[in-house]
């Protein structure tokens, strides 16, 4: 019988004579395949051992014969750390929890307080691998706070209201699908600068458009990719060469330009901005892989570093993968594991997710609106107006309509901010996200004063609206419902 040998393996690994447990729980499983039990038992052995592949497909072997079982979850959660698969780690250990609080027979606490330790252990890890280097020398930092919130920025020392407490340009981005193939906004690919076509301006105001695109020098040299039929500019030799080395490499080539083309249309076609972000991201990925030789789950690690609530299902997901596979299948051809472990729909899926629960909306303002901030900020205290074009006044208090009814200047975008999305919700927040340079990056500010160890918090939403609107809204696209002190005690 199977389990007289699994008994024997339990014998052994009390004694930690893991090579003669393994041999035992190996025997149990050659007599019943579906030992569910045996896998498990032989997945920890194997982790005792080092070798944590195999651990983890014990455990997938044991899942698969009983998707309730929750040690197999635990005990795949632990090679998976060792293996830095830190997200997959919690999303196993948070699955495992969920089945035993769903489980109507009374659990011991203190086996969900050693979960609960492990995922606390696991977070911590993830967060630390990934954000002290990146929030060294900042003004804030990063930390795992409870299961409910994930993890949050702190302040690192005190700031007054309306202080600046950090910038950050994106992880990953894109513009929004609606400017793809628009030359009147001729946008850098990698840092979303957009320059202005003339086509965009009323007769009255074209000379605006010569006051700042006419200048010497201009505010930036945008110039298209050297690549043969590639479509795409950039505003700088810096950011052509960022661009290059993190992922344009990867499809800058004849034989991608009729797929991304395609791509881009469907994109146009289905009103969708999210996959132009997701095709970035698995062009980085494949770029760390191929070119800068990292393993896929280090590749993956800045992405699934982020909260993603599990998967975001839309309509056309498999088409847009499909096409996504087209794009990189050149790159890809010699690394069967990519197409295997990678161009997977559940991961076009979590990265979707991912975009959705985290990623922020990018509204730089316009090369109008940094002039006429610019003229304001030099515009004496006695003066009440400024002038633009020269011999037009604008008074200084009918400035605000002005570049309402330039807003449509300003281009629209996504972006995954790696401290920025950290930020957690609050329907009164002390801090807001701003943008004060034509392109993606944001500077975050205080709404008032905050102290060390604060957290720093953002509204994700309007927070103007009443307490339902809130809370639906926040429901809906975040999957959460706010237990703020403005939603708690009902002060809207």
């Amino acid at each position: 019988m199977s389990s007289s040998d699994r008994e024997n393996g339990n014998e052994c690994f009390k004694l930690k004579q893991y090579d003669q447990a393994k041999e035992w729980y190996s025997k149990a499983i050659e007599k019943d395949q579906l030992d569910y039990l045996a896998l498990t038992n032989r997945s920890i052995v194997n982790y005792q051992l080092e070798s944590y592949e195999s651990a983890t497909d014990d455990a997938n072997k044991a899942i698969a014969i009983n998707g309730q079982w929750y040690k197999a979850y635990v005990r795949k959660a632990k090679a998976l750390k060792q293996l830095q698969a830190y997200r997959d780690a919690i999303d196993c250990l948070e699955l495992a929890l969920s089945l035993l609080e769903n489980n109507n027979v009374v659990v011991d606490k203190t086996l969900i307080a050693m979960i609960n330790t492990e995922l606390t252990g696991v977070y911590t890890t993830l967060i630390d691998t990934r954000y002290k280097t990146i929030t060294q020398g900042m003004d804030v930092y990063v930390e795992y706070i409870d299961k409910i919130k994930g993890k949050g920025v702190m302040a690192r020392c005190s700031k007054k209201s309306n202080q600046e407490l950090f910038n950050e340009s994106p992880l990953v981005s894109s513009i929004s699908y609606e400017y793809i193939g628009d030359d009147m906004y001729r946008h850098c690919s990698h840092c979303l600068a957009t320059d202005l076509d003339v086509r965009l301006f009323g007769e009255k105001d074209k000379a605006v458009h010569s006051m700042i695109y006419g200048q010497s020098p201009p505010p930036r040299h945008m110039k298209k990719c050297d690549g043969e039929a590639c479509k795409e500019w950039f505003c700088s030799d810096k950011c052509c060469l960022d661009a290059w080395d993190k992922y344009h490499s990867i499809v800058c080539s004849p034989s991608t330009r009729e797929h991304i083309d395609q791509f881009h249309s469907q994109c146009k076609k289905y009103k969708q901005t999210n996959p132009l972000v997701i095709l970035k991201m698995f062009t980085m990925i494949v770029s760390n892989v191929i070119q800068h030789n990292m393993m896929i789950q280090d590749a993956l690690l800045p992405f699934t570093s982020f909260i993603s609530n599990g998967q975001w299902q839309t309509a056309h997901d498999e088409e847009m993968l499909t096409l996504i596979n087209l794009m990189l299948s050149e790159k890809c051809s010699t690394r069967q594991d990519l197409t295997t472990n990678l161009f997977t729909i559940e991961r076009y899926r979590q990265f979707n997710a991912i975009i959705q629960c985290n990623a922020s909306r990018i509204h730089p303002p316009s090369d109008v609106h940094l002039l006429v901030n610019d003229m304001v900020a030099k515009t004496p205290l006695s003066v009440d107006y400024i002038e633009l074009p020269p011999g037009t006044k604008i008074p200084i208090d009918e400035l605000g309509n002005y570049l309402e009814r330039m807003d449509r200047l300003s281009i629209n975008g996504s972006g995954l901010f790696p401290i920025t999305n950290s930020c957690n919700h609050n329907c009164d927040p002390n801090a807001v996200v701003t943008y004060s340079s034509n392109n993606n990056t944001v500077t975050m500010r205080t709404l008032r004063q905050i102290m060390p160890g604060d957290s720093i918090e953002i509204s994700y939403i309007d927070e103007d609206q009443s307490r339902p609107q809130r809370q639906r809204q926040l429901l809906e696209k975040y999957l959460f419902r706010c237990g703020c002190r403005k939603c708690t005690i009902g002060r809207d």
